[in-house]
């Protein structure tokens, strides 16, 4: 599925190869790169969302990842920083999750299609980025 983390950089390579080597919209395999792409933008869209709809999605992102950490401490697992409740820095993971994920994965959408609206969306990723370096705490 497009959406599965662990094949994401997958995906972005195979995006970084199509465009070194031209996209041939009637090329089945290509066309089945872009749309994985999009999906993937569309799946991780809340960074690029303005700030009061994208502090909320973070929220949400940050207390699921918690609960697994919760679950995982219960059965003795080692938990990783970002799903630890007690270790994570919301800012930190957050700005984090923009700088390796989300901003290379919009930037690369928007070398493909350039336009104003793909422009756009690398803008508020990083306004949002700005503003999760700001936050100390979760709001609300």
């Amino acid at each position: 599925m497009a959406t599965d983390m662990a094949q994401h950089q997958v995906y972005v390579n195979h995006m970084k190869s199509l465009m070194v080597t031209g996209y041939d919209p009637e090329n089945y395999e290509h066309r089945k790169t872009v749309l994985r792409l999009a999906m993937k933008c569309s799946d991780l869209c809340n960074t690029a969302r303005p700030w009061s709809t994208c502090v909320q999605w973070g929220k949400l992102v940050l207390e699921e990842f918690w609960r697994q950490g919760d679950e995982e401490k219960k059965m003795m697992f080692d938990v990783t920083n970002m799903f630890d409740r007690d270790q994570c820095i919301p800012s930190k993971a957050l700005t984090g999750f923009i700088d390796y994920i989300a901003e290379p994965l919009f930037t690369l959408w928007a070398d493909f299609c350039d336009t104003s609206f793909t422009r756009d969306i690398c803008r508020q990723i990083d306004n949002n980025r700005s503003h999760w370096e700001e936050v100390i705490t979760l709001p609300g």
